[in-house]
């Protein structure tokens, strides 16, 4: 399930940054804007399944010490997931949406980073810690 979740989440921030720029210079969508956004929105209903699945199969086998670090970083990334479809829409509606953008790529590099960072990220396998 966490390549499902990590595959996800490369396929949904392209999508986003895809979606985001696809409008012309006077503001108005380009024709691949909706498709983009529908696909976009299949892949955040993807990443918000496999990262709720992991995080039941963490709480159920109670194994690690990192609870509070996986709480942090499934807020980190509801708020990732609302924030991209709110700028987005905002953007489509011609509102400002300039720092939801940028929220939108802070927090997607702080719950990188947190994932980076738990029993099962790159760093901790690495050097084996919460094994």
């Amino acid at each position: 399930m966490l390549h499902l979740h990590i595959f996800s989440w490369v396929i949904g921030i392209i999508l986003f940054i895809a979606a985001y720029l696809s409008f012309t210079s006077s503001g108005a969508p380009k024709k691949a804007y909706k498709p983009l956004h529908m696909a976009l929105r299949l892949f955040l209903l993807l990443i918000l399944f496999s990262g709720v699945w992991q995080i039941v199969v963490e709480f159920a086998t109670a194994t690690g010490s990192a609870h509070m670090l996986l709480t942090l970083k499934m807020v980190c990334g509801v708020a990732v997931v609302a924030l991209m479809e709110t700028t987005l829409i905002r953007k489509q509606r011609g509102q400002s949406h300039n720092r939801l953008f940028w929220g939108v790529i802070v927090l997607i590099i702080i719950t990188m980073a947190l994932g980076i960072i738990l029993p099962e990220g790159p760093i901790s396998s690495m050097f084996g810690i919460g094994q």
